[in-house]
């Protein structure tokens, strides 16, 4: 996936895709699992969040979206800085298959998948 700014293959969006993108894909925030509370009185929550693919072919849709979620599932206690936070991104897990949404209606019937994942990551301080 892509930087939208890019105008390259495969952009990446945040909670929507633009009508006019036919190849992209886009990252929700979806219902994650509160998961107990440590003795020092931190709880531990593991955010949930979806990716969205969208393509005009059905197995370029599933291909993009299969590629995606395999690397997802290689994750492994990674180092990443969103926006000069830096978090060490634990896991990520899947919490539903890839799901077929089938095609929009109407002229341009594009096909959309999804996946849903629970995240493990914690900001360093």
């Amino acid at each position: 996936m892509t930087d939208p700014d890019d105008r390259a293959d495969w952009p990446l969006y945040i909670s929507s895709m633009p009508d006019d993108e036919v190849n992209c894909g886009a990252i929700y925030d979806t219902a994650g699992v509160l998961d107990g509370k440590l003795m020092t009185g931190e709880v531990i929550i593991h955010p949930g969040i979806q990716l969205s693919i969208r393509s005009n072919d059905y197995e370029t849709a599933y291909a993009k979206i299969e590629a995606i979620t395999l690397a997802l599932d290689d994750i492994n206690w990674d180092t990443i800085v969103v926006e000069g936070t830096t978090y060490q991104l634990q896991n990520v897990s899947r919490a539903t298959p890839i799901f077929p949404l089938g095609s929009e209606r109407g002229y341009k019937r594009r096909f959309i998948f999804v996946v849903n994942f629970l995240m493990s990551l914690k900001k360093i301080v």
